[in-house]
C-alpha cells in the first residue's frame, strides 16, 4: 500500500508539473520557489526523522503546498486567491478549523482514523491540531483553482442552475447522509464514514454558488 501511495503521488505531481509548464504565462514568483524549497526540505528532513519536521510535517507540508499552488495559479492565470483577496484567503484558514471539527466529532463515534506521532500533550499538541485543520479548506480550494486554470475539464459560460425541487432533494440527501451514520448501530456505522464525506456535495449544490463560479472564471 505504501508503494501504491507513492506511485499515485508521483503520478499526480508529474501531471501537475506538466500542466504547469504547458500553461504558465509568467515565471513562478519568489514566494512559490520558497514554498517549493520548504516542501522539499521538510520532506527530506521528515524521511530522516529530523525534528521538528518529523513531528510537524503535515501542517508544514500542507502550508508549503498551498502557497506553492497559489503561486502556480498566478503564474498561469495572472490571478490567485492570495493576490486577489488576501483577507478572504486568510479567512479560509480560520473557517477551516471549525469545519474540520465537524468531521472530528463524527470520528469520535465512527473511529475512522487515529493520529500518531503527535507532539506531547499540552498547548503544542492543540496548536498542531489547529494548524493542521486550518490547511484543509485552503488546500482543497487552491487545488481546485490549479486544476481549473489548467483547463483539465470542459469549460462552460453558463452557470449551473437547478430547479427548487432539485435543490430541496439535494439538501435532503445531504442531511440523510449525515444522519445515517449517527442512527445506525455502532458496528454498521463504523463502515459509513464515506457517507459523511459525500454529504457536503449535494448540500453545497443545493445552495447558491454563482459567486464562486464567477471568481473562478476570472482566474482563466
Amino acid at each position: 500500500m505504501i508503494f501504491l501511495g507513492l506511485a499515485i503521488t508521483a503520478a499526480t505531481v508529474g501531471l501537475l508539473l506538466a500542466g504547469f509548464l504547458r500553461h504558465r504565462t509568467r515565471p513562478l514568483a519568489i514566494n512559490g520557489w520558497l514554498a517549493l524549497a520548504a516542501l522539499v526540505a521538510a520532506t527530506a528532513l521528515m524521511l530522516r526523522g529530523v525534528e521538528p519536521a518529523a513531528t510537524w510535517f503535515t501542517p508544514i507540508a500542507w502550508t508549503a503546498y498551498i502557497f506553492l499552488a497559489d503561486a502556480a495559479v498566478y503564474a498561469i492565470a495572472g490571478h490567485s486567491r492570495l493576490r486577489d483577496s488576501p483577507g478572504q484567503f486568510m479567512l479560509l484558514w480560520v473557517l477551516s478549523v471549525p469545519l474540520w471539527l465537524v468531521f472530528e466529532a463524527y470520528n469520535l463515534r465512527l473511529a475512522n482514523w487515529v493520529y500518531v506521532g503527535l507532539p506531547p500533550a499540552g498547548p503544542a499538541r492543540w496548536f498542531g491540531y489547529a494548524w493542521s485543520f486550518a490547511t484543509i479548506t485552503p488546500g482543497v480550494f487552491e487545488t481546485a483553482d490549479l486544476v481549473e486554470v489548467m483547463g483539465w475539464f470542459r469549460r462552460t459560460s453558463r452557470p449551473l442552475r437547478f430547479l427548487a425541487r432539485a435543490k430541496h432533494a439535494m439538501a435532503a440527501t445531504g442531511a440523510a447522509l449525515l444522519i445515517l451514520p449517527l442512527v445506525l448501530p455502532q458496528r454498521a456505522a463504523a463502515y459509513m464514514f464515506g457517507l459523511v464525506w459525500l454529504a457536503p456535495a449535494p448540500t453545497c449544490f443545493s445552495g447558491s454558488h454563482r459567486a464562486e463560479r464567477t471568481r473562478v472564471r476570472r482566474l482563466r
